[in-house]
């Protein structure tokens, strides 16, 4: 069970944290991988650990945790090695920054030039776009996908002679703030909810109006209800699908 409180007390203890050698959006992932591992597991002993050819991020208790702060389409391999050569069950935490706030800085005196909510949310059908990257594994029960939706602070620095510009410049560094919620995937059924309100038949746009989906997240969404077998789909003319609710 993922506490907000362990949380938001690791985000307190890792805003200081640096790394040596790394840059900006490395050192960033970083700090928040290293962060949920010890949020999944308080004992260092359980991580890095190799399992046949690949190293696990925490082993414990016969399961495996992967935490994967980018896209999950690099997994793949490693998934199906898990799955066919062990008999461990995964669990994969996928953190998602769903709202952040946007703070502008001076970089020699720490000064702050202005603070914003970013306009950018990101939501369900952005994870079910990244989920359709590793669609082949999600019905197997041993494949449990954790996704923690997240509220961060974005610290800006930017040089002197473009502090009063909205263009310009800047390192910046991502601090995790909050966990707004969590949501947990395991097998085919834990994605019927995507289905909620539509009729037995529909057309791609029926269902991006109905649902607020658009564009490719629209599309991933289908076909990865297609492919965990709670939708088919017939070709409805030369440029259009149908798609059908398969019954239980």
């Amino acid at each position: 069970m993922i506490s907000a409180e362990r949380f938001e007390a690791l985000c307190a203890e890792y805003v200081g944290l640096g790394f040596e050698d790394a840059s900006i959006g490395t050192y960033n992932e970083k700090r928040l991988h290293m962060m949920l591992k010890r949020l999944v597991c308080d004992d260092p002993s359980r991580y890095e650990v190799r399992i046949g050819k690949y190293i696990a991020d925490v082993f414990e208790d016969g399961h495996i945790t992967e935490i994967q702060t980018g896209s999950l389409y690099p997994l793949r391999e490693k998934l199906a090695y898990y799955l066919c050569e062990t008999e461990y069950s995964v669990t994969v935490v996928k953190p998602v920054i769903a709202s952040k706030r946007i703070v502008r800085l001076d970089r020699d005196t720490g000064e702050m030039i202005r603070s914003r909510c970013s306009p950018v949310k990101v939501g369900i059908s952005e994870v079910m776009q990244d989920i359709f990257n590793i669609a082949e594994f999600v019905k197997n029960s041993r494949i449990n996908i954790v996704v923690l939706y997240i509220f961060a602070e974005e610290y800006r620095y930017s040089d002197e002679k473009f502090r009063y510009r909205r263009a310009g410049r800047y390192d910046s560094e991502l601090f995790a703030r909050e966990l707004l919620r969590a949501e947990e995937y395991c097998g085919a059924d834990s994605y019927a909810f995507l289905l909620d309100g539509c009729e037995n038949t529909f057309s791609a746009g029926e269902y991006g109006r109905l649902k607020g989906f658009r564009g490719r997240a629209l599309y991933r969404t289908l076909n990865l209800l297609c492919a965990i077998g709670l939708l088919e789909r017939t070709k409805k003319d030369s440029r259009s699908y149908t798609y059908r609710i398969v019954e239980d």
